[in-house]
């Protein structure tokens, strides 16, 4: 027979279990409510375009190179951009 400590620490311990399984079954619910959630028919839309930035040449010397840079505008901040013009 049990004693009855033994009892309480079984008790204890498929206690432990049944909520372990508790959080798991819901962890599990969860993730497959936002994965459905997120599987939408918008998403997977393919026209959208990538960003194009326009191309200003700035002609840059340095210890006799020159270099072209297309994108120097982007350094600027707002205020420089407008002082410039």
């Amino acid at each position: 027979m049990l004693r009855l400590n033994e009892s309480r620490t079984l008790t204890g311990a498929l206690n432990k279990i049944i909520n372990m399984r508790k959080i798991i079954l819901s962890f599990i619910v969860i993730s497959l409510t936002f994965a459905i959630a997120c599987k939408n028919e918008t998403m997977k839309s393919t026209d959208a375009k990538s960003p194009s930035a326009e191309k200003q040449p700035v002609h840059l010397e340095k210890h006799g190179d020159l270099r072209i840079d297309n994108y120097f505008w982007m350094r600027l901040s707002d205020e420089q951009k407008k002082c410039n013009r």
